[in-house]
């Protein structure tokens, strides 16, 4: 039996798997090819009876990385790794009855609409229903527990290359009225999960994470954004003065004001998490390095 078997080693499973390396602590990973000495294994998409779980190793915590969008297929997979669990030599047996399977969900923060939005918050089910509705499910029915994860970044994943997203008006005028980033970095995630959320496990609860800090997606675009994305910016800014001079007070790129000037709202609150777990993030993003 391992300590934790991580679904999914894409970008925050790997940082997850690194960490339990350094940490010491007993897991495995699944790839759908089985990359890197993981267990080759994929859930289904839509296909029940395809579903198999007699490859997967049994664990006292179970992390599910990415996506599911059928609360039905993942209600499905829950109990047939159950099943799976309970037939084992009496030993293992006797050590699962003691513990509960713990199942972490991790999830995004983009139905969490509400300014702010807390652990507390009940996020727009418009925003992402069946991802919801999978969420739902899984804390109610097996005691699971969500996090959800603002902007992923770290290694590769650089949110100054996010400026070069911003190629179409629309895309822009969504940032100028809405430039709140929040961020994470893939190693405060793994420390969460691996330090915090295993060992103090609260079942049928949902939490936000991301590092408490409020970044500008606007400045990041002023800044990194290539010339064309600029020259975009800025007709944008003199086809649409309403919008310009509503969220920024200006038509000009160069009198956009940033930081503390700009008075950008926080819409993502994790503090609760920190309060209650005694955790505190060590990676901040930094626009000028």
């Amino acid at each position: 039996m391992i300590e934790l078997l991580i679904l999914g080693q894409g970008f925050i499973g790997k940082y997850v798997s690194e960490y339990c390396s350094q940490k010491g602590t007993s897991f495995e990973s699944t790839t759908r090819d089985g990359r890197d000495n993981t267990v080759k294994w994929a859930l289904p998409e839509n296909d029940q009876k395809e579903l198999c779980v007699d490859e997967l190793p049994i664990a006292t915590s179970i992390l599910i990385t990415f996506p599911v969008k059928d609360p039905v297929l993942l209600d499905h997979f829950v109990s047939e790794y159950t099943k799976h669990c309970s037939v084992q030599d009496p030993q293992e047996q006797q050590q699962q009855q003691q513990q509960e399977i713990q199942w972490i969900y991790l999830g995004s923060t983009r139905g969490f609409t509400q300014i702010p939005s807390n652990h507390k918050t009940i996020p727009d089910k418009k925003a992402d229903l069946q991802r919801l509705q999978s969420e739902e499910m899984l804390m109610t029915k097996h005691n699971g527990c969500v996090l959800n994860l603002a902007g992923l970044w770290g290694g590769q994943r650089e949110p100054k290359n996010w400026a070069q997203r911003f190629k179409t008006a629309d895309s822009i005028r969504r940032r100028i009225s809405n430039r709140t980033l929040h961020l994470v970095h893939g190693q405060d995630v793994a420390q969460a999960i691996v330090d915090h959320l295993i060992p103090s496990f609260t079942p049928n609860k949902r939490w936000l994470l991301s590092d408490g800090r409020v970044y500008d997606m606007l400045e990041v675009i002023v800044k990194c954004g290539s010339q064309d994305i600029l020259a975009n910016l800025q007709n944008v800014l003199y086809e649409e003065k309403d919008l310009a001079l509503c969220h920024l007070g200006t038509t000009k790129i160069e009198d956009i004001k940033f930081g503390p000037e700009a008075s950008l709202v926080r819409r993502i609150d994790p503090d609760d998490f920190f309060v209650n777990f005694g955790f505190k993030p060590s990676i901040y993003f930094n626009l000028v390095s």
